[in-house]
């Protein structure tokens, strides 16, 4: 995205997550839905399109603010070996500030730095003083975990011959991604970060690339694997928090109105 277009989208999102409404506000109860079924939803076969929805509803919510803002994904892989060096880390008041300071680790620039959060799972701040938005980084000196770059990216999507092979190469590089930015993006409440929906939007971009791969179109009704409980899953499952929703529905994410969309 260019720079007009991130200061409308991060103008956006501070418009949602206004520290001056009531609290808790519309990005709250997002924050809390996602904390709600975070067990659930995760380490089996609901991961993507559970978070499919989640992300579409949050751009949703964007848009009821400014129409023009989209949601944009970070491809993260473009600074693989170094995350610490990626541009969204400036911290501009465009940019979405860098590593967490002090000795709570709250975020101090950026354009989410003044923003306080209403779920949190650090219960030490002091009385009186408002929960931060918190990262920090799992290697000294401000530097993180080597990630992933594209070649080992596209070379597992290559791989993968069903869904849940799929998910299997994928979901553990994207847990690398919360664990090694750490604070509030590796616990049930990560969405209080707004890198948490461009990572998910990049994670959602990878499955349509598989599912593109396979020129049979097979792939856009392939949904299978097993709950984190070891039940199976079906494409006619209702994904949790959504009723009426089937998985089914939105796994193109062409085909249904309430996605409609396509990555570029």
């Amino acid at each position: 995205m260019n720079s007009t277009e991130r200061r409308r989208f991060l103008a956006a999102h501070r418009r949602l997550n206004d520290p001056r409404s009531s609290r808790p506000n519309r990005f709250d109860h997002l924050v809390a839905h996602h904390g709600q079924h975070h067990d659930f939803i995760h380490e089996g076969a609901p991961i993507f399109p559970w978070h499919r929805v989640f992300i579409s509803d949050y751009e949703a919510a964007l848009q009821v603010i400014d129409p023009a803002v989209t949601l944009p994904y970070w491809d993260w892989s473009e600074h693989g070996l170094y995350p610490e060096t990626s541009p969204v880390f400036q911290g501009g008041s465009d940019w979405f500030g860098g590593n967490g300071a002090g000795p709570h680790h709250c975020v101090p620039d950026g354009a989410l730095a003044d923003l306080p959060v209403f779920y949190t799972e650090e219960k030490t701040f002091p009385a009186g003083q408002a929960p931060c938005l918190r990262r920090r980084f799992d290697k000294a000196n401000g530097t993180m975990s080597t990630w992933f770059e594209d070649v080992a990216i596209r070379r597992w999507l290559r791989a993968a011959d069903n869904y849940t092979e799929f998910r299997e190469a994928i979901e553990p590089p994207h847990w690398l991604v919360h664990t090694s930015l750490a604070g509030d993006m590796n616990t049930r409440y990560a969405p209080n970060d707004v890198l948490f929906f461009l990572h998910h939007a990049y994670i959602d971009k990878l499955w349509n690339d598989w599912m593109a791969m396979d020129l049979s179109g097979k792939r856009y009704s392939e949904y299978n694997g097993q709950f984190k409980d070891g039940s199976p899953a079906a494409p006619t499952d209702i994904i949790r928090g959504y009723d009426q929703i089937r998985v089914v529905d939105v796994i193109d994410s062409t085909a249904n109105p309430r996605l409609c969309y396509v990555y570029a």
